[in-house]
């Protein structure tokens, strides 16, 4: 990571052209929410893994039979076995990764695995920063990590889209924020998706159930929900003014 200088302008404007500040405060659910959907770019085709995960397999399960299913152990079965674990495992550090979906826009960070679809909301991200190629967004459970390399336009969207909506959680300086570049409106598939899901959550300021989506209020910068009945006057996770 580059020596931290000086830190970006977080003043509402985002170094990025597709970034743009809400132009409301707070949004209902009856909204219209969008993301882009990214693609990981990666080094090697996925064919190529398909095969390196079936030939593990293969040589995985050949290697079992030849060693626990035979009346003669075959000489050369814990070779075979010990190849099908290094073929599957690179798979598996490798190969799903080059294959992720991320998801960048109104409710966060998202993520798509098998076939279901996993968010984490602006203010849930306790830190941003870059090291290494990996832009690593901090949170109260596991890290969430970005290789430039697989994720290069996604890693601009939402250095942007942070900037925009959680400044003060961004620890990367202008070189960070230069070496990284804009955002292209072109990258990535724009969708409208589903509003946030409101089952088990309460009101950020008062902790009330949020039982009915009627009810329900939401930061349009950091993503936080608040029953209509309880909106304080600035957001309790970003301190955006909410109330004139």
């Amino acid at each position: 990571m580059a020596t931290k200088t000086n830190k970006p302008a977080s003043s509402g404007k985002s170094t990025g052209k597709a970034a743009t500040q809400p132009a409301r405060a707070l949004r209902r659910l009856s909204d219209v929410f969008v993301e882009r959907r990214f693609e990981a770019v990666a080094a090697t085709p996925q064919y190529v893994w398909v095969i390196v995960v079936n030939l593990g397999a293969i040589a995985l399960g050949a290697g079992v039979y030849g060693q626990f299913f035979v009346d003669q152990v075959i000489s050369y079965a814990p070779y075979l076995m010990a190849a099908g674990v290094v073929l599957v495992a690179a798979y598996l550090l490798f190969g799903a990764a080059s294959s992720s979906v991320i998801r960048v826009g109104d409710l966060g960070l998202g993520f798509e695995q098998d076939g279901k679809i996993s968010h984490t909301r602006w203010y849930e991200i306790d830190s941003l920063a870059l090291a290494d190629g990996v832009l690593k967004a901090n949170t109260k459970g596991k890290p969430i990590t970005v290789p430039l390399n697989q994720h290069a336009a996604a890693a601009r969207a939402i250095v942007a889209e942070a900037l925009k909506r959680i400044p003060k959680r961004v620890e990367l300086d202008q070189e960070d924020v230069n070496g990284i570049g804009d955002p292209n409106p072109k990258d990535g598939e724009r969708l409208e998706v589903e509003p946030p899901q409101v089952t088990n959550q309460r009101c950020t300021s008062t902790n009330k159930p949020l039982t009915f989506e009627k009810d329900v209020r939401m930061c349009s910068r950091c993503g936080a929900l608040y029953h209509r009945a309880g909106v304080p006057p600035a957001c309790k996770k970003c301190f955006r003014k909410l109330k004139k």
